[in-house]
């Protein structure tokens, strides 16, 4: 019988929805349903597992019986709605009518007190046996309500598990079994997380409801938890906050993994009560990803079970943004002003405190669970409409911690290697899906009839806003990056070079000589080329996306562009200077001329990193070009790459190119200059009236960092230049503590307030004080 049923069930399983040819059989059989609800019956209503002598073999072939049959059932209530609505309906109502619920909820009853801790720990059969009562009574309750069109059957299966806690009973027994691992813990846990959710679904938005999820003392947690104010159920992270940390994350994992699979099934989520469960959802996953379930006592999370969690949340994510954005007809992407449906309940469920406390612990620990987590999860595809439809001081707050983060990064990780690659996958999407390779995301901007300033919807404002405070803190990090990490691809290219030229002078002849050095020369040769520092592509890219935005800093900084704070009565321009002082966009820019000519990289695939450093290169050069004269004098990279030949060389690959008449000109006259330069003689300098960058449809929008701080709702920046303290689970929650002596100064730590008081701020405190 056993072996029948299970043949039956695969046969269900394995049909397509449009030919359900053995659910039409089976529901279209009378006998053959009532034979299954009788079996069904039977498997609910025998003796829990008490792991004695009770369980004799007839015992356990009963039960394998009873649980193929409760399998085979939610099978045929799972199959397509086409296939007979009347009949499966009717299956569903006879499972309700004979109390299957109210049985199967005693049987799990007895099965927690069977596992309830004794001298000696349940046995490893006992618990798969409890397990396995769990899953049978779980499946029928997801299949029921996964029915359509039912509302009468679905009010009462609610009915009959807020009476049962059946629910209750089944997270008991997962806990006390210690579930999550193995074949029937996680299919115990997965078809939990499914009918939670199931549950969720048929609960009215406002009304009672069970709390599922075992309660503190180890009894039923009781009903009546609902939904809150907000109109939402609170169940999905009552039962998160109650799951015990000490049996690791494997259980929650596998409870999260079942309910992802009930939403992603879900033909319309956006409908009726899945925009709550999605906020719940959200909340749950908050509760679950905390480090005391990650990591619970001295005990690491496994890395399966780290990457099913990372693979949970992207899910989740690509649920909520799948329909996030579209491309016009030249591929850009199109940023909606008002958060779409999807996206509305993963901000209301708290998805971007979520993603900045997993960033601070990943920064704190880079080879701890949250690190693996954020990387499978791909978090970073939907940071820009994050943080352009989020709560002002949650996207300010994730801004800062960015911040710390590339702070904390190794020139390395520019090229995929080394530490503090998680910063940068955060600010790697801001920069340039922003600009999309140089053009704007398109947003509504339009311009204020009554001042001339710019006005934008309030997605384009949020954005503009998190770029005024992201780009003057991360534009000098990332520069600083970028020329520490062509500095090591130099050293790398170098050592690449020695050993060319060793080789050729051994494979000349030295290998032949008996009585001189050659022997030894050729040994001392490797038979294998240096490997390279790490990936110059990903160094490029990186170079195109700082040197664009110091570009759009360099047309901001000469006041040309109206100003969001031109109201304000004030001259903005000067911040942006000191970004570019601070960044050394002289240094960056030389260090690219210098890549350009020792790496030669393809001119049409990198046609817009030529294209930048050109234009910049000419532009400093007419701007200030007393800095180029010092740039040439310099004896130390990467401020001794602004070298006659290195300009010459970009000029051709331009011509190459078909570039403009204008920049070749631009090219050649600095060449000149500098050869003049070089040899102790006057140049002539670069007219000033050459053509700059197009402005960005975000530039007028930029204010002042202070004064994108005060907009975000965020404390003032730690006086610390160097901060870069994670401490905490979010940069909106910190405390500054002030200087006690002048009273300018804040910090977020003691660390940060002594290293300043050592780099410089006893002098500048000292004063301050004599001055009042």
């Amino acid at each position: 019988m056993q072996a029948a049923l299970e043949a039956a069930e695969r046969t269900v399983e394995s049909e397509e929805p449009q030919h359900s040819s053995a659910a039409r059989a089976i529901l279209g059989d009378e006998r053959l349903c009532v034979s299954l609800l009788r079996l069904v019956a039977f498997a609910v209503r025998l003796p829990a597992p008490d792991g004695g002598g009770a369980d004799t073999l007839r015992r356990h072939q009963q039960r394998a019986v009873g649980h193929a049959a409760c399998r085979l059932a939610a099978v045929v209530l799972a199959a397509p709605a086409d296939c007979y609505p009347e009949a499966q309906q009717s299956f569903a109502e006879a499972l309700l009518q004979t109390q299957t619920l109210h049985a199967a909820a005693r049987q799990l009853a007895a099965c927690a007190a069977a596992l309830k801790p004794g001298p000696a720990p349940p046995s490893p059969a006992l618990c798969v046996a409890c397990l396995r009562c769990v899953t049978q009574a779980l499946s029928a309750v997801s299949s029921i309500a996964s029915l359509t069109s039912c509302k009468s059957t679905h009010e009462a299966l609610a009915g009959d598990l807020a009476a049962t806690h059946l629910l209750d009973h089944a997270a008991r027994v997962l806990l006390l079994a210690k579930a999550g691992s193995g074949a029937e813990g996680r299919s115990a846990c997965g078809s939990f997380g499914m009918a939670f959710t199931s549950l969720m679904a048929l609960l009215p938005r406002g009304g009672g409801g069970q709390a599922a999820g075992p309660s503190e003392g180890g009894g039923a947690g009781g009903s009546g938890s609902g939904a809150g104010a907000g109109g939402h159920s609170g169940g999905a992270p009552a039962m998160a906050a109650r799951l015990d940390s000490r049996y690791g994350g494997s259980l929650p994992e596998a409870i999260l993994g079942g309910i992802m699979g009930r939403l992603l099934a879900c033909p319309h989520p956006w409908q009726g009560p899945w925009p709550g469960l999605v906020e719940d959802t959200w909340r749950l996953a908050a509760a679950l990803l905390r480090r005391e379930v990650l990591c619970p006592g001295a005990m690491v999370l496994l890395e399966s079970f780290q990457t099913s969690f990372g693979e949970h949340l992207g899910a989740l994510l690509h649920l909520c943004c799948r329909e996030l954005t579209v491309a016009d007809d030249r591929g850009l992407c199109i940023l909606p002003p008002a958060p779409p449906p999807g996206l509305s309940p993963a901000l209301a469920g708290g998805a971007l405190p979520l993603l900045e406390r997993l960033l601070r612990r990943a920064g704190e620990d880079p080879a701890g669970p949250e690190a693996s987590i954020l990387y499978h999860a791909a978090y970073h595809e939907a940071l820009l409409p994050l943080l352009a439809h989020g709560e002002p001081l949650q996207a300010g707050a994730l801004v800062a911690t960015v911040t710390k983060l590339l702070r904390r990064a190794e020139p390395l990780a520019m090229m995929g290697e080394g530490v503090g690659a998680m910063g940068l996958c955060m600010a790697y999407p801001v920069l340039t899906r922003v600009v999309d390779c140089g053009e704007a995301v398109q947003l509504p901007v339009a311009a204020s009839p009554s001042r001339g300033a710019p006005s934008a919807s309030p997605a384009a404002g949020r954005v503009a806003l998190v770029l005024s405070l992201a780009l003057p803190e991360w534009l000098p990090e990332l520069s600083r990056l970028v020329r520490q990490a062509a500095a090591v691809d130099e050293a790398a290219w170098a050592e690449e070079q020695a050993w060319a030229r060793r080789t050729a002078a051994a494979s000349g002849g030295g290998g032949s000589s008996r009585g001189g050095g050659g022997r030894a020369e050729v040994a001392d040769v490797p038979a294998v080329p240096p490997a390279p520092a790490g990936d110059l592509g990903a160094l490029m890219k990186w170079m195109v996306a700082v040197l664009y935005h110091l570009a759009q800093a360099m047309v901001l900084a000469d006041g040309s562009v109206p100003s969001a704070c031109s109201d304000m009565g004030k001259d903005d321009s000067w911040w942006w200077g000191s970004v570019l002082e601070a960044s050394d966009v002289f240094g960056l820019v030389g260090s690219g001329l210098r890549l350009l000519e020792r790496r030669r990289p393809c001119p049409q695939a990198w046609y817009f990193l030529y294209e930048l450093i050109s234009s910049m290169a000419i532009r400093l050069f007419a701007l200030w070009p007393e800095c180029a004269y010092e740039a040439l004098r310099a004896h130390d990279p990467p401020s001794a790459c602004w070298r006659p030949e290195a300009v010459r060389a970009l000029g051709a690959v331009m011509r190459g190119l078909g570039a403009r008449p204008r920049t070749l000109e631009g090219l050649e006259v600095m060449a000149e200059c500098l050869e003049a330069w070089a040899a102790g003689e006057e140049a002539e300098e670069l007219p000033e009236d050459l053509p700059q960058a197009g402005t960005a449809w975000w530039a007028p929008l930029l204010v002042p960092p202070a004064e994108a701080r005060r907009r975000l709702g965020l404390p003032p920046a730690c006086s610390s230049p160097a901060c870069a303290s994670l401490a905490g689970d979010s940069e909106a929650g910190l405390r500054r503590q002030q200087c006690g002596r002048c009273g300018r100064a804040s910090y977020c730590c003691r660390e940060c307030q002594v290293a300043h008081w050592k780099a410089g701020h006893k002098e500048a405190c000292g004063k301050a004080a004599a001055d009042e």
